[in-house]
Order: C-alpha cells, then sequence, then structure tokens
C-alpha cells in the first residue's frame, strides 16, 4: 500500500498529503471528498488511486442536475413497476454492486438523488423500500466538487464522507517545472493486487486500541467539537478506523497518540484553518505521552518474555543463558513490582499482573534448571574421580578381551 501511495504521490505534484490522507480512508472503509476549482488533478487523484487497485470494480460517474436514480442503482425494471407496483433496480454494475465508487462533480447532482445514497454510503445495502436487502461490496467512495453550499438537503450527505479536503490550485516554478516532466512520462504505474488491498485491510482491522488511547481520544474530539463544528457519534466512531489505518500504515499494531494527527481533515471543515487542531492536538499528545511509554514498556516486556518462554525448552541446558535470563527477569521485577503498586486503568493494571506472574514463573523454571545442571555437573565429578582413583588422565586398553583402566 505504501508503494501505490509514493507512485501516485510522485505523478502528481505538491498533493502527498492529500494522496496520503485518502488512501488512510481506503484502508478504513471510509468515504473521501475532494473540493477545489476545475482543473487541479481532483479527478486523475481519484483515478489514480482507484485504478492502481488491480481486480478491484470501480463504478464511475459525472453527475448532473438532472439524473435520475437509475443512473446510480441501475435501470428500473419497469414491467415489474407497473404490474405489481414494485421499484427493482437491475444493480449488475452499478455503485451497488461495486468495490469503490468515484462521483464527479458531486454536489451537480439534484439533492434528492445524493439523499437516494445515503443507505449504500453508510449501511453497505440497498432496500429502495422492496422488502429485499441487498449486501454491497462497497468500500469507499471517492467524490470531488468544484464548490459546497452548506444546505439542510446535503449535511446529511456530508457527514457520510469522513475524510473532507480542500485542494489548493496554487503551484510555485518549480512545480510547474515538475509537473511538466511528469506530463512527459509515460512509463505505466505500479499497482497493487485487490487481494493484497484486502489483506492490508484486515491488518488494520486488527490493530490494537488501548482503553486509556480511547479516553483520550474521547477527551480530544470533545475539545475539536468546541473549536469546530458538531461531531456526531457516528463520525467518532468512524475516527477510530482511521487512526487504526494510521498506526498499521506507518507499522505499529497499536494506536499511539502520533495517530490523532490522521484526524485533522476527518474533524476541521474544509477551507477552514487547522491551527486550533495541531495546538489541541500537541497539549492532548503531552498527557497521551506518558501512558504510551507505559504502554510500550508493557509491550516490550510482554515480547521479551514470550522470547523467554519459547527458547526455554531448547536452551534451559545452557548455564550461561540460564544466568542471563536471571539477570534479566531480576531487573524487570523490580520494575513491574513499582508499576503494579500504582493504578494505570483496568487494561494496564491486568497486563502489569500478568508480567509480574510470567516473571515469577520463569524465575522458578530458571532456578529449577541452574540448580538441577549443578546437580548433575556435581555426580558427573564424582563418578570420574572415583573411575581415574583421583582425577588423573584416564587411559583405556583392551588385553585379552578385558578392559584396564590405568
Amino acid at each position: 500500500m505504501k508503494r501505490l501511495l509514493a507512485e501516485v504521490s510522485n505523478r502528481l505534484v505538491n498533493r502527498q498529503e492529500i494522496v496520503n490522507q485518502t488512501g488512510l480512508a481506503m484502508l478504513a472503509g471510509q468515504h473521501v471528498l475532494l473540493k477545489g476549482p476545475p482543473g487541479i488533478g481532483k479527478s486523475m487523484l481519484a483515478s489514480l488511486l482507484l485504478g492502481g487497485i488491480k481486480g478491484a470494480s470501480v463504478f464511475k460517474i459525472q453527475l448532473a442536475r438532472d439524473m435520475s436514480p437509475d443512473y446510480i442503482f441501475g435501470p428500473m425494471n419497469l414491467q415489474k413497476y407497473r404490474t405489481q407496483a414494485i421499484v427493482e433496480h437491475n444493480t449488475k454494475g452499478s455503485l451497488v454492486d461495486c468495490h469503490f465508487g468515484f462521483l464527479d462533480e458531486l454536489f451537480d447532482a439534484h439533492p434528492g438523488l445524493l439523499r437516494s445514497i445515503l443507505e449504500v454510503l453508510n449501511e453497505r445495502t440497498f432496500s429502495r423500500n422492496t422488502g429485499h436487502v441487498q449486501r454491497c461490496p462497497l468500500i469507499s467512495v471517492l467524490a470531488t466538487t468544484n464548490y459546497y453550499k452548506p444546505e439542510m438537503a446535503t449535511d446529511a450527505v456530508m457527514d457520510r464522507f469522513l475524510v473532507r479536503m480542500e485542494v489548493n490550485g496554487q503551484l510555485s516554478q518549480a512545480d510547474q517545472v515538475k509537473m511538466f516532466q511528469q506530463s512527459l512520462d509515460r512509463t505505466p504505474m505500479k499497482r497493487m493486487s485487490f487481494k493484497h488491498f484486502q489483506a492490508a485491510r484486515r491488518s488494520v482491522k486488527k490493530v490494537h486500541v488501548s482503553t486509556f488511547t480511547l479516553s483520550y481520544v474521547a477527551e480530544f474530539l470533545d475539545s475539536c467539537q468546541d473549536a469546530y463544528q458538531v461531531i456526531s457519534p457516528r463520525r467518532r466512531v468512524w475516527c477510530l478506523d482511521l487512526m487504526k489505518a494510521h498506526a498499521w500504515l506507518r507499522g505499529d499494531n497499536v494506536v499511539t497518540a502520533i495517530d490523532l494527527a490522521a484526524l485533522c481533515w476527518a474533524i476541521v471543515p474544509m477551507g477552514s484553518n487547522p491551527a486550533d487542531f495541531w495546538k489541541k492536538l500537541e497539549n492532548v499528545s503531552k498527557k497521551m505521552g506518558a501512558e504510551d511509554a507505559i504502554y510500550n514498556n508493557v509491550r516490550g516486556a510482554e515480547n521479551l518474555l514470550g522470547k523467554f518462554r519459547r527458547a526455554f525448552k531448547t536452551k534451559k541446558a545452557d548455564p550461561r543463558w540460564l544466568s542471563e535470563v536471571s539477570q534479566n527477569l531480576i531487573r524487570l521485577e523490580a520494575y513491574y513490582m513499582g508499576l503494579a503498586s500504582k493504578s494505570l486503568g483496568a487494561e494496564l493494571d491486568e497486563r502489569v499482573k500478568g508480567i509480574t506472574d510470567t516473571i515469577e514463573t520463569l524465575r522458578g523454571q530458571a532456578t529449577d534448571a541452574l540448580r538441577e545442571r549443578a546437580t548433575d555437573g556435581d555426580s558427573g565429578r564424582t563418578d570420574n574421580e572415583r573411575r581415574t582413583g583421583g582425577g588423573g588422565r584416564t587411559r583405556r586398553s583392551v588385553r585379552r578381551g578385558r578392559i584396564f583402566v590405568s
């Protein structure tokens, strides 16, 4: 996924942040809206990202004011409607049937048409009041627009797009030169398979969010809501998905304070100054930093103890290894016994207790192995002394079928 995002960023000028944010939303299964004047590469960005996933089905349409729902959901079965008064669409190849959607000029469409796609965007189902609910394989929709006029009819549509960014069309002379050079490059773009994309999404879902992180995320969202706009409960849950995608993309399997940065354009309205967002992020990051450090130490200790436990079966006969492990366990025990005396929250308290219990068990096993090794060594020397009569060299010879030791 990183290679795909880098490939698309290299083909566009001054669009790396937008490309990365859109890629995060796709991994999180969320929708993206790009707003900006004509001719600045919004549609090209969407086409490159969606076209870079080989094997995925993509629904593309440029919306207009006079379009009916048939353009989105597929042609309606008129005969069934006339005879049985049932609204049924042939959804093959429509937005209902594809993995990704690209809706160009979103707000050129009639508000009624936009409201008709709310179910597909949010629930990933399609019913049209027929009684039959069709599941949609839709993962993410990328939409573009040249303008947006806030009104009651489109507010619900806007809320379905978690990431909303305004694309700037201004380019420096250096950026223009780079754009000219890229326009002459005809090298085919390297693509990723849809199978690998789905595997990446499954990995994102496994990223862990600790209880104390959730409390800080809630505090952060509340503070941002005071500065910007009301953040609906639905969007708050989606923000976690975006943070998990950010953590996975930077190579971690746990959400930390740094992943709050992914929420900028999910919180800050299009065209607003994000300065307050970054200031509030800095404040909450300082609070989370100390607990993140403890959490990382706990994770490190759990991994280390897991390695000790796995290696114990094969290395328990090595006295040097056992001695090193015992010393490491003593140091770990001193640190985590101190942590166990503090109240860190239910999750961390339980994990710290698990670490101290594991250390106690491993120390007992290491001590028993060293004692057994020492006992075996003493018995071996006694037998040798008995054979050699005081520890001299042993020489064996065969004479007339008998073994003599001298």
